[in-house]
C-alpha cells in the first residue's frame, strides 16, 4: 500500500516536511518509510522534472526494500507474542 500527499511549499507544512526529507528541487516525488514515530527515512527519490517512467521506476525499486520492512516488522510483532506467552507460562508454573 502507498500513501500519496502532495503539499504546496508555500504552506507550513509542506516547508516542514520539505525540510525532513532534505528536498532540494521541486516537484519532489520520494517513498518514504516510517523510522519511528518522530521520523522517517528516505528510500528514493526523483526531484526536479518527474517524468511518469521515473516515478513508476522508483516505486518498483522502493518495493522490494518496503517489503523487507514489513516482514521484519511482523516477524518482531510474533517474537513479542511468543515472548508473552513464554512469560505468562512461566508465571503460572
Amino acid at each position: 500500500n502507498f500513501v500519496l500527499w502532495g503539499g504546496d511549499i508555500a504552506r507550513m507544512e509542506s516547508t516542514q516536511v520539505a525540510q525532513m526529507i532534505h528536498a532540494r528541487q521541486y516537484p519532489c516525488f520520494c517513498v518514504l518509510l516510517p523510522a519511528s514515530l518522530d521520523e522517517v527515512r528516505v528510500i528514493g527519490a526523483v526531484q526536479g522534472e518527474v517524468h511518469v517512467d521515473a516515478a513508476i521506476s522508483l516505486l518498483a525499486a522502493c518495493f522490494e526494500e518496503m517489503e523487507s520492512h514489513r516482514a521484519e516488522i511482523v516477524a518482531r510483532s510474533a517474537q513479542h507474542v511468543e515472548d508473552r506467552n513464554l512469560r505468562e507460562q512461566q508465571d503460572r508454573e
